[in-house]
């Protein structure tokens, strides 16, 4: 994939440009922009299950933007694992070398300050505001007047918990400090953290566990000091005052045992050599390429120098510069391909490109110029031309024997590529009053009698719109509403409760589905268990032997059967495939990626769509698809023959029962009705806005965040089986 940024245009409208940057840190506009570009496609991709954070990357040739893009993403509602950077500069790493350092002197005010607003200590604002007026009026030093705390003289406006937070850290800060000779550096830091509770404080953090293993790491850092050079603990700051200044810009968060795989990394191209990852990111190939050289250049016995003028005119070439220079920055510029190769090499199924152009006046793939200039010709030569002409923001270009999803990210695209809307997290909580009110202070949002929140248009300001969010929306608006708009978290753990020793469906479905995008259907070959077990693992899954067995078992019975041999027939066939469409003018963009789109001998497409659910014979495959998959196969019809085609059948194919294919036709002539039901559907949807399910049952609602608590439907309801008949 593609995702290209224009450089020009973001500036010139002021409410455009502090809409992009908003939350982001100092960067060009456009470089902002293209950020928020590629944590939307990362979070299409994961939120629609293609990918699960831990298996995605980013890559990036250099670091000093790299928190632009980490933090685009944590915008997102995704974490993060930036392999370089960050470590020196976390709050808890920041709070403990300043309880150091005011351990080490006391007088040193900014340390005292930092570590009186920590929860190391805990004083509020008003109080440290209340401790500088009081040491200013008195003429002493801040920490003379804190040891005054409890004396009449000091101001009586502070609060009696203030008071007691001040005296206490005072009293524990003399008491360590007298202490400190006979105690080790690790032990000032875990005796500091045990008194405060700082541990606790940590883990009731978002991502507890990330921040406390930098905790641990400083921790390490702290022994490895001290094994080499004693318990000098001002020494031990000057070491640290040392590798910041070295490595602040390398240094790693400390890494988390089972945490990684649910975190987007982010890392240099150098550090990802020998690496690979399902997803990879390689972005900013805007950036020009540094093919600066020194004043001298020495190569055997060849010298060149750039002489300064007395005068400041420009320094003139002398010896053998000018050739030494032209073969230096030859080198540098072969160096940029070989790296760049690298990273894109390091993709096993996704690989998405990244970078921001002119897209009035595509570059000159010239010497020095950012990669993009050469690499996206490259990739198709006619890519400069589509681009200019801006026709089409989201279109396909054939690559070889593949086809790459180019999406044109501009100001004139604004709300239809790059969408405002999802730019950032959802709110934390639900408004507490019974309505909302919208930005000029009108009503937004109602609450119907039985407390479920209700809009007049749930779909108001969404640019664009997956299939799945769409059929969330129609089996219930309040659920839609709690995850979509609230940001709450579905129950996950009720889904792996209710699936035993097993894996739960959502798991099973991500590991069967990546297991048959390996299958060559004209040379199929069953996955043995040990092959289930590997690919498991690599998703961060746990599955039995039994369960592997069972799995390898069941794609070795589909690829068996005859629905497979129809596609080892087919005269092409295209994995995760990509499409985006709008019904209307004034419609958000529809957009989704079908599992197999093959192309028959007929000229007929046929979709194909994997289904891991658990069905036994006495289920009716066709009212289950009409029932949870209905608006899907519409989607599916309408994008392929929007594309052109005289005809397609949509299959979903459930591979419990694999010879049993649940399949519909559509022809060119019915595209105009498709469009009308899907347009209906959506209508339907808006009506209906954030009301609660008519037809709650388990498979809807086990894993709803407002299961019994919020929902008005009872447990019982919630957790029948079948649900209830229509009407």
């Amino acid at each position: 994939e593609l995702l290209l940024t224009a450089r020009r245009g973001w500036a010139e409208d002021a409410g455009l440009g502090g809409a992009i940057a908003g939350g982001l840190p100092a960067a060009p506009i456009w470089r902002q922009a293209e950020a928020r570009m590629l944590a939307q496609r990362v979070a299409e991709l994961v939120e629609g299950g293609r990918a699960r954070a831990g298996e995605v990357v980013v890559l990036l040739r250099a670091v000093g933007d790299l928190e632009v893009y980490e933090r685009a993403l944590q915008l997102r509602g995704l974490r993060t694992l930036a392999a370089v950077g960050g470590f020196w500069g976390r709050q808890q790493t920041g709070d403990l070398l300043a309880y150091l350092r005011a351990l080490a002197n006391p007088l040193d005010e900014q340390a005292l300050y930092e570590v009186l607003a920590s929860p190391l200590a805990g004083l509020s604002s008003d109080g440290l505001a209340l401790l500088a007026r009081a040491a200013h009026t008195g003429g002493r030093g801040v920490w003379e007047t804190a040891l005054r705390v409890g004396e009449d003289e000091f101001p009586e406006r502070m609060s009696d918990g203030d008071r007691d937070v001040l005296e206490g850290f005072c009293m524990r800060l003399r008491a360590e400090r007298a202490a400190a000779p006979r105690r080790t550096i690790s032990q000032l830091i875990e005796r500091a953290i045990e008194a405060s509770g700082y541990r606790e404080h940590v883990l009731a953090l978002e991502w507890g566990e990330r921040r406390l293993a930098n905790v641990h790491k400083l921790l390490r850092v702290a022994r490895r000091f001290e094994a080499g050079e004693g318990r000098d603990l001002r020494a031990f700051l000057d070491h640290v005052a040392h590798l910041k200044d070295a490595t602040s810009a390398a240094e790693p968060d400390a890494p988390v045992d089972g945490v990684e795989p649910d975190a987007i990394r982010l890392m240099t191209i150098h550090a990802a050599k020998g690496l690979e990852f399902p997803v990879v990111c390689v972005a900013d190939l805007g950036r020009a390429q540094n093919l600066g050289v020194p004043e001298l250049l020495v190569e055997g016995d060849r010298v060149g120098l750039r002489v300064a003028q007395m005068d400041g005119a420009q320094a003139i070439p002398s010896l053998e510069f000018e050739p030494l220079c032209e073969e230096r920055r030859l080198a540098q510029a072969e160096e940029e391909d070989r790296i760049l190769y690298v990273a894109m090499t390091r993709a096993r199924e996704r690989l998405l490109l990244s970078g921001a152009v002119d897209f009035e006046r595509w570059p000159e793939p010239r010497q020095g110029a950012a990669s993009i200039a050469w690499l996206g010709p490259a990739l198709a030569p006619e890519l400069p031309e589509l681009v200019g002409a801006g026709e089409r923001a989201v279109f396909d270009l054939p690559v070889g024997g593949a086809v790459a999803r180019c999406v044109l990210n501009a100001p004139a695209t604004l709300g239809t590529v790059l969408r405002l809307d999802v730019m950032s997290l959802p709110p934390e909580r639900a408004p507490s009053s019974a309505q909302a009110t919208d930005a000029d202070g009108g009503s937004s949002r109602s609450v119907e009698a039985d407390g479920h929140q209700k809009s007049a248009d749930p779909l108001a300001g969404i640019s664009t719109l997956s299939y799945t969010s769409l059929s969330e929306l129609e089996r219930c608006g309040y659920r839609y509403y709690l995850e979509r708009v609230l940001g709450l978290a579905e129950d996950r753990s009720a889904a792996r409760s209710a699936s035993g020793h097993g894996l739960e469906a959502r798991a099973r479905g991500t590991l069967v589905h990546r297991l048959l995008e390996s299958i060559d259907f004209a040379r199929p070959a069953a996955p043995a268990a040990g092959e289930v077990g590997r690919l498991a693992r690599e998703l961060g899954l746990r599955v039995g032997a039994g369960e592997r067995e069972e799995i390898a078992a069941l794609i070795g019975a589909a690829i068996g059967s005859a629905p497979a041999e129809r596609i080892a027939r087919a005269e092409g066939v295209r994995r995760e495939h990509p499409f985006a469409f709008a019904v209307g003018d004034d419609e958000a963009l529809i957009t989704g990626v079908v599992d197999l789109l093959a192309s028959e001998r007929d000229g007929g497409l046929v979709v194909v769509d994997y289904k891991s659910d658990r069905v036994g014979p006495e289920v009716d495959l066709g009212a289950l698809v009409e029932r949870d998959y209905g608006v899907q196969r519409l989607l599916y019809a309408l994008a392929v023959l929007r594309g052109g085609a005289a005809a397609v059948e949509i299959v979903h194919w459930f591979l419990e029962r694999p010879g049993e294919w649940v399949s519909a036709r559509y022809l060119a002539a019915d595209r105009g009705k498709l469009e009308a039901r899907i347009g209906a559907r959506i209508e339907r949807a808006r009506a209906r806005g954030f009301a609660v399910s008519s037809r709650p049952h388990r498979a809807l609602c086990l894993t709803c965040p407002g299961r019994g608590g919020l929902c008005s439907w009872s447990e019982a309801e919630t957790l029948r089986e079948d649900p209830v008949p229509e009407g």
